[in-house]
């Protein structure tokens, strides 16, 4: 406080207290000490004291003989030789002021001692009858003082009253060999002995300073008017010694039993209750206004621990979230510095239950207000995470997947959500809700678009597979025809050898008989021989021509065979190339250990199926109608051979006839139904494929996370 302010004043004889001063004081927290000045006007109370802080220069000094001071001026200012006490300055009005009430110099009188840790009386050159009036003022207003409202004596005035009380004693010639002891002996040895009782009840340390006076006669002027070096050198000194004294005494206010001490606030708590009590015109209760000031110091502590808190809390931009971590530290050291604050303002209160109760109430609203500033950035957060996720959902196209079909459809929906996640967590300053947010974002739309993208490409698969059977199952059925085809051309064939190759035996036998005869016959035999030769080669023709048939046969199934497995290669490849990119896809989201079903068959074996129909070699029997021929023109050359033919024909026969009678079945024929039942079998895994990826939901579609 630079200059001393009007702490107390009279408005309509009622007391009113200074707010402006009253807000500086409260933020003060040391000890204080306070000490008051009273007695009549006009004796330098103001010049005195302003000395503590200094030249003289504060306090209002009149220069009339009119007062100057009205109420209670006060000024605080750091201890000058202690550095945790705050120094306070009280200078009251005199009390003999005529414009004045004598109620108002009790008042006044009452609110000094009442405040005060070190009450100077000040009177000039003696204790007179004058000074007798005021010290009576001061008795009586002291024995009116209710320590307590239930009486029950356990405490004493004394307790709640300065701890010194000084008569400073001005202008006075005393006997140098007069000791200062000695003298307030005689000034209390003057005291009517109730007077003397009281004083010494009141006050537990009574002593008395004298100042001589200031100047010579002849320089005799007004204490304003004067300058440093016009005072007198046994004034200064004496002064300075007081001051000193004073000063290194550093007597703080305390007041109760307990003794605890004031801060600057409390001063004013316990001005307030004074000022309360006085207005009202009730008694003034001690542990009434020792009550309201722990009260008032509790709730002074409650409201500055809530409003450090505040201004710790506070973020530095509002608008942009921080981590939780960060938050969750940064109210962390904010509810420390509260507690700090709260712990300081409630340093010197001695009532522990109060206290703590008062904790624990602060400990509740600090938790709910931190719980506040959660919930604030955790909005704050969500808020700009939302922003910034639908700028993003734009930029990638991940409004819906409208755009997104066919059997791509899938992959360009995840990659894009890929690519949302890549740049999504590469943003700062979001705050807590980044994850949250993001995850929420996975379950309500990000589940759905890959869902909804991956039955298109379920779809698709399954349209696709749905075309191609098609054409797969009536090749199917042309194959199996082609099969029976073949079976029954080789049925065909089959009479056919079995006809020649009787024909051929039975020219065989004639030929042999022929032969033999000829020595008989005289050459007449040869006839029979030449018809049989005849024979025989009519068999081995009926043999050749059925064999060349059949031969022509297997040439046509087996052109008809590769047509047509070139018209369904090309369809068989896209259903091969469109599983496979399945499989690609989902073996992928398995790395990821999402379960989804992939094609556990051989679609390279389907492959094979195909090639090796295009490829298979119809079996003919070309070489055995060679055979027979040569068999039965070498017979017409050299009857010696007919002998073979003859066995050629009858093993043919026989093998023949087996055949025949076992249904003819070719080779080639019993592949083509083996490929064909393969092929089914392939067909039938893909379909119970199709319908396993179809109905398969995994609620935990999670491949959005990155």
């Amino acid at each position: 406080m630079e200059e001393p302010k009007l702490f107390i004043e009279f408005q309509d004889d009622r007391l009113v207290i200074n707010e402006e001063v009253t807000a500086y004081l409260e933020q003060l927290t040391n000890k204080a000490e306070v000490i008051a000045i009273v007695g009549k006007h006009r004796t330098g109370k103001s010049y005195l004291l302003s000395r503590f802080f200094g030249s003289g220069q504060g306090f209002p000094v009149g220069h009339s003989r009119k007062p100057c001071t009205k109420g209670i001026w006060l000024w605080a200012q750091p201890h000058p030789t202690h550095y945790n006490i705050t120094l306070i300055l009280l200078d009251t009005q005199g009390l003999d002021d005529h414009e004045g009430k004598p109620i108002n110099d009790q008042k006044i009188i009452l609110l000094a001692a009442l405040l005060s840790s070190f009450l100077l009386y000040n009177t000039m050159r003696c204790i007179d009858a004058s000074a007798m009036q005021d010290l009576n003022v001061l008795q009586q207003v002291v024995r009116e003082i209710v320590v307590s409202k239930s009486s029950d004596g356990s405490e004493e005035p004394a307790n709640y009253l300065p701890n010194c009380f000084c008569f400073l004693i001005r202008d006075y010639q005393f006997q140098e060999s007069e000791t200062m002891e000695e003298y307030l002996d005689e000034v209390l040895q003057s005291l009517k002995p109730e007077m003397r009782k009281s004083l010494e009840t009141s006050f537990p340390h009574l002593e008395i300073h004298i100042l001589p006076t200031p100047v010579e006669k002849n320089k005799l002027r007004l204490l304003p008017e004067l300058q440093r070096t016009d005072l007198d050198d046994d004034f200064q000194k004496s002064l300075s010694r007081l001051i000193s004294y004073v000063h290194d005494l550093c007597n703080p206010k305390m007041i109760g039993k307990e003794k605890t001490y004031c801060t600057p606030g409390a001063i004013v708590a316990l001005a307030r209750s004074y000022v309360s009590m006085l207005n009202n015109n009730e008694s003034v209760c001690l542990e009434a206004a020792a009550q309201d000031l722990t009260q008032s110091q509790l709730e002074r502590a409650f409201l500055k621990a809530k409003e450090t808190f505040e201004s710790e809390a506070k973020l530095e931009n509002e608008n942009s979230p921080m981590e939780l971590h960060e938050l969750e530290e940064h109210l962390s050291d904010a509810h420390d510095a509260s507690l700090n604050i709260f712990k300081k303002y409630s340093l010197y209160l001695t009532d522990t239950s109060k206290i703590d109760s008062k904790s624990v109430e602060l400990e509740d609203l600090l938790q709910t207000m931190r719980n506040g500033y959660l919930q604030q950035n955790m909005a704050q957060s969500e808020q700009k995470c939302h922003l910034k996720i639908m700028e993003l959902k734009i930029k990638h196209k991940l409004l819906s997947n409208t755009d997104c079909k066919g059997l791509d459809a899938f992959s360009i929906m995840k990659n894009r959500i890929k690519n949302f996640n890549i740049e999504y967590f590469k943003l700062e300053d979001l705050g807590p809700s980044k994850q949250s947010s993001y995850e929420q974002l996975c379950t309500e739309h990000f589940g759905s678009l890959l869902k909804e993208s991956y039955k298109e490409m379920v779809t698709f698969i399954e349209t696709q597979f749905l075309e191609k059977l098609k054409k797969i199952e009536v090749i199917n059925k042309d194959l199996l025809e082609t099969a029976a085809l073949m079976d029954k051309s080789h049925q065909g064939t089959t009479i056919g050898n079995i006809t020649g190759s009787t024909v051929g035996a039975a020219g065989s036998i004639l030929t042999i008989v022929g032969l033999a005869l000829i020595p008989f016959t005289l050459g007449t035999s040869l006839i029979v021989t030449g018809v049989g030769a005849g024979i025989g080669v009519a068999g081995g023709l009926t043999t050749f021509f059925a064999d060349v048939g059949r031969f022509f046969k297997n040439k046509e199934y087996k052109k008809d065979l590769e047509v047509k497995m070139k018209v369904i290669e090309n369809d068989w490849k896209e259903l091969e190339e469109s599983i496979q990119y399945y499989n690609t896809v989902m073996v992928e989201l398995r790395e990821d250990d999402i379960n989804f079903p992939v094609f556990q068959g051989s679609l390279s074996l389907l492959t094979n199926v195909f090639s090796l129909l295009r490829l298979t070699t119809l079996i003919d029997d070309v070489i055995n109608l060679g055979a027979r021929a040569i068999s039965r023109v070498t017979a017409v050359v050299g009857g010696v051979l007919s002998g073979i033919s003859l066995i050629i024909d009858v093993v043919s026969l026989v093998k023949k006839c087996k055949e025949l009678h076992e249904g003819c079945k070719t080779e080639a024929a019993k592949k083509v139904r083996e490929q064909v039942k393969e092929i089914q079998i392939h067909l039938c895994e893909i379909r119970s494929f199709i319908d396993q990826i179809k109905t398969h939901d995994d609620a935990n579609l999670s491949v959005c996370t990155p």
